[in-house]
């Protein structure tokens, strides 16, 4: 995520930082209206991605050392022969990441693209 934006500000905006100079804009200026605008879209990608893999990540680490949680009880499933509580686990991992993607990750974005302008409030 660190990566995307330097590059984005770099090169996707540079039009508008070259306006930004010419109208002699002082630094909030830029910084509210030109730099976050552009960068905001790749930071709620990044964070996305970042919270996808974080929750893989976490229910990895429960599946291997863990006494508790949604790994353990999948891994606990596995050892007993329980596929109906093994397939329940699964159910409820994914309903878990689908929806905080969906209403926390979805909602930020659709406020930032409505509040920058990027999208039409009919949508």
């Amino acid at each position: 995520m660190s990566e995307a934006i330097p590059f984005q500000l770099g090169d996707g905006a540079r039009q508008y930082t070259d306006v930004a100079k010419v109208y002699l804009a002082d630094r909030p200026f830029y910084i509210r209206h030109v730099v976050l605008p552009g960068s905001l879209p790749f930071i709620l990608t990044g964070l996305r991605l970042t919270y996808g893999v974080g929750w893989r990540v976490i229910v990895g680490a429960e599946l291997i050392s863990s006494i508790t949680g949604l790994g353990f009880m999948l891994d606990d499933a596995r050892w007993q022969l329980r596929p109906d509580i093994l397939v329940m686990g699964m159910g409820v991992i994914a309903v878990i990441g689908w929806s905080v993607d969906r209403y926390l990750f979805g909602r930020l974005e659709r406020a930032t693209l409505q509040k920058w302008g990027m999208q039409s409030r009919s949508v």
